[in-house]
């Protein structure tokens, strides 16, 4: 470990009120875990991340392709939103 980290955490073991500035500690509507928070976070203020990840609802989302111009769908919890419609996608690899 760096000299830097060690001092890091020697610091923030020494002065924990420091560390937490700018933090709150909220408890999840939904599973009723406590977890902290950047005070400036303004999304879904009051559910946990692994409730949000588990009821976030799935939607179909249509788009049109840049390259040819069709329409295609994918879902709204895909990793990455797709640019181009599938068979695009296969000719440009």
């Amino acid at each position: 470990m760096s000299d830097w980290l060690k001092k890091f955490f020697v610091w923030r073991d020494k002065y924990p009120e420091k560390s937490e500035r700018g933090m709150r500690t909220i408890t999840c509507k939904m599973c009723g875990r406590t977890f902290t928070l950047p005070e400036n976070v303004q999304h879904w203020p009051d559910i946990c991340q692994e409730c949000r990840a588990k009821y976030r609802p799935v939607e179909t989302i249509t788009r049109k392709c840049r390259k040819c111009g069709k329409t295609f769908t994918f879902r709204s919890d895909a990793r990455q939103w797709p640019k181009y419609c599938p068979e695009c996608q296969k000719k440009r690899r």
